[in-house]
């Protein structure tokens, strides 16, 4: 029976036969000779590459085959069928390491008795000597050590049986005379699967779980949970039974998370060869592992990179440093991507702040949707997803940060960390700065020199070239793959430099009212607003410059440049980085203090009443204590009185009010700063502002309601106020 046969022969006999369990095509076929991992053996032919392949068919197939080319007038019995081969045949394929081997020396022990059969000698004499030599070691040593092999018994003095012998005479002929493979016959059958011991159920639950107990803990808690009847296994047996009866990945279920998990489980390797340029951008942020002097005090501080990386080319595109990962170093990277390599098709992201907000992804007014920019968020603690640019932080940063002195990683020897983290803030404490830390400004042009010098080196992902210059092989770098991979018919779209500040000032809906926007607390105005009273508009603003905006109506044409205004609530206008460098020092300021108020706390604790019972308390004597109090009552007190010059005259009824009563509250301050205000005398900045801000608060209104003093006040002076425009 032929077992050997080429993918087309089997194509066009299953045409014919029909044969339910095998696919009709040529794919199909291959398909079932890679998944079931069919050995083959390859024959010269005209074909391709000069060779056929010819594969071991499975049994069935081969005597569907056999049964579909026998001659019309042979006898049934004549045909070879499952039932005439040997019940102790198993499939190769799913012969084990330990099977093979001994299959191997038995075809070993059985080819040396048919050479000396061959010799004349007959097969009975020759099996019954080898045993007899076996036994007296005489034999040669590869037979000795194939005859122990191949008898797979335990003890190295125990040699072949005579009935052993002639039954792996009598498999090796059989398996030759149908045509099927030796081993599968020779091999011995496959241990018995052993069931899972009583233990086991409750030892996996004490195993599994995240804070790794070892096994000798979990050992000594499992009689605890052990049903009646049931023995407590050895530390040997549980090893094993973990070890080698587990598999790696499900030993480490409960140990380790479901995120956790997924580093040690099969994944899905995307491919980007049929990718082009500016397919696809995606990014991520980076805390760089190593401290540079901040911008602003000089103190340690570790910059944020974002960094821009090209799907097809690995080319970074575009880079920014910031303070911290936040909307506006994203925007800047952005803009150093579109204006200088080109605006993405798809832009690949997780779902931090930096990227999900209205700035990038707003409906309308996002730069990234005025841009036609698709933008694809990653699943929530899912990096895996994102590994392009996640490794390249590796390849870029970390490897950058290790060349500095002030690098922190995990990998750095702690004494030289420590030794470099005291030297930094003595020279800070000593002279305001330290020679240790690279200042910002030289740290942006070694960052720049980082993204080039990555640019221009081979990258392992890319394809394969022949240098020019050494004419040997080697990767190509990004900026050679970007190069290469240009579609002329489909040009790359930039941004021009005239086009740059409508793309990328940010934009937000805001209404309209009296010719004014208020925006971020500044408020801007300009005469051609006046028809848009009461509407929205589109307010387009520069992250570094509040001194003007551009107002477009919400179907994009330009109304007007508004300027920054003087009436508003801060004396000079603050950007909105500004704003978010005062909001992080106020948070700052708020996690001190309540460091400050815990420390206050642990060296002056509060005491119980307990703690005091056995502690001697110091007591004035009474009659002392009289005589102090009648000494401080007798002392005489002058009350200061405000004298204050008005230039306008106020009511009678107003001058009833006593003033210098309320000086010392909030109403009583306001009143009298009032009346200065109404009679046009001078006030300092600061009595000003209290003014202004404390008839705005809540607690001004319920006064109004509430204080007869105070509803006095306001009555006698409203035509006063209608006069100055109050």
């Amino acid at each position: 029976m032929e077992l050997f046969y080429s993918i087309q022969e089997l194509v066009e006999l299953q045409s014919n036969m029909q044969n339910a369990s095998y696919p009709n095509n040529r794919q199909g076929f291959e398909y079932r000779a890679k998944r079931d991992n069919w050995k083959f053996v390859e024959e010269k032919s005209i074909g391709r590459n000069g060779f056929t392949r010819k594969y071991m068919i499975p049994t069935d197939l081969a005597i569907s085959i056999q049964n579909y080319l026998k001659p019309k007038n042979l006898n049934i019995n004549d045909l070879v069928s499952p039932i005439a081969l040997p019940n102790t045949m198993q499939a190769v394929n799913s012969l084990q390491n330990w099977q093979i081997e001994i299959a191997e020396n038995r075809l070993f022990v059985v080819r040396y008795v048919q050479e000396q059969v061959r010799s004349g000698r007959k097969k009975t004499n020759v099996i019954e000597q080898m045993i007899v030599d076996a036994d007296a070691g005489t034999l040669l040593p590869e037979i000795l050590e194939a005859i122990l092999k191949a008898n797979a018994k335990a003890g190295d003095k125990r040699t072949v049986s005579r009935r052993s012998v002639f039954d792996w005479i009598k498999a090796v002929e059989d398996a030759e005379l149908h045509k099927i493979n030796v081993l599968s016959l020779l091999a011995p059958k496959a241990r018995a699967v052993a069931e899972i011991p009583a233990w086991a159920v409750e030892l996996l639950k004490l195993w599994g779980q995240p804070q790794k107990p070892t096994l000798t803990a979990c050992l000594e808690l499992l009689p605890q949970y052990l049903g009646n009847g049931i023995a407590c296994p050895s530390y040997a047996q549980a090893y094993r039974f973990l070890n080698e009866k587990m598999g790696n990945v499900d030993v480490q279920k409960g140990r380790m998370g479901s995120r956790e998990i997924k580093n040690i489980k099969g994944f899905v390797r995307r491919d980007t060869e049929n990718m082009l340029p500016t397919d696809v951008y995606t990014a991520d942020g980076h805390c760089f592992d190593a401290e540079i002097a901040h911008p602003i005090h000089g103190k340690p501080f570790r910059p944020e990179i974002t960094a821009i990386i090209d799907v097809a080319s690995r080319r970074i595109v575009g880079w920014s440093i910031d303070l911290s990962e936040n909307k506006w170093a994203v925007l800047d990277a952005i803009r150093m991507a579109a204006t200088e390599c080109g605006i993405p098709a798809m832009f690949y992201v997780d779902n931090g702040s930096g990227y999900k907000n209205a700035v990038l992804t707003g409906r309308g007014n996002g730069i990234l949707s005025r841009l036609n920019v698709t933008v694809s968020h990653a699943l929530p603690y899912n990096s895996q997803a994102k590994g392009l640019i996640e490794r390249s932080h590796k390849t870029l940063w970390v490897k950058a940060a290790k060349t500095l002195p002030t690098y922190i990683g995990k990998d750095m020897d702690a004494e030289a960390g420590n030794k470099v983290h005291k030297l930094t803030r003595k020279d800070i404490i000593q002279f305001g700065q330290s020679q240790a830390l690279m200042k910002f400004a030289d740290f942006v042009v070694f960052a720049e020199k980082v993204v080039t010098d990555y640019n221009n080196k081979p990258h392992s992902s890319l394809k394969r070239i022949t240098d020019p210059v050494t004419l040997k092989n080697r990767y190509m770098s990004p900026l050679e793959m970007w190069a290469a991979t240009l579609d002329d018919e489909n040009p790359i779209d930039r941004i021009d430099n005239w086009d740059m500040e409508n793309f990328f000032r940010p934009t937000i809906e805001r209404k309209v009212r009296r010719c004014e926007i208020e925006l971020f607390t500044n408020r801007y105005f300009h005469r051609d607003l006046e028809q848009f009273h009461d509407e929205y508009v589109q307010v387009g603003y520069d992250i570094h410059n509040a001194e003007k905006v551009t107002v477009r109506d919400m179907d994009g044409r330009l109304i007007c440049i508004a300027e920054w205004n003087a009436n508003k609530r801060d004396y000079f206008p603050k950007t909105v980085i500004e704003q978010a460098r005062e909001q992080r020092a106020a948070g700052r300021l708020r996690r001190l203090a309540a460091k400050q108020a815990e420390v206050i706390e642990e060296l002056n604790p509060q005491q119980v009443i307990e703690h005091l019972e056995n502690q001697t308390v110091i007591t004035f004597p009474k009659r002392e204590r009289e005589e102090l109090f009648n000494e401080l009552n007798a002392i005489e007190v002058q009350p200061k009185q405000l004298i204050q010059e008005v230039k306008y005259q106020i009511s009678d009824e107003a001058e009833g009010v006593p003033i210098t009563n309320h000086i010392d509250d909030k109403v009583g301050r306001w009143i009298g700063i009032d009346q200065k205000i109404l009679t046009n005398q001078d006030i300092n900045e600061e009595d000003k502002k209290f003014w202004k801000t404390f008839q705005l608060s809540k607690l001004f209104k319920r006064m109004c309601s509430e204080d007869q003093q105070l509803q006095q006040h306001m009555e006698n002076t409203e035509q006063l106020r209608i006069s100055n425009g109050f």
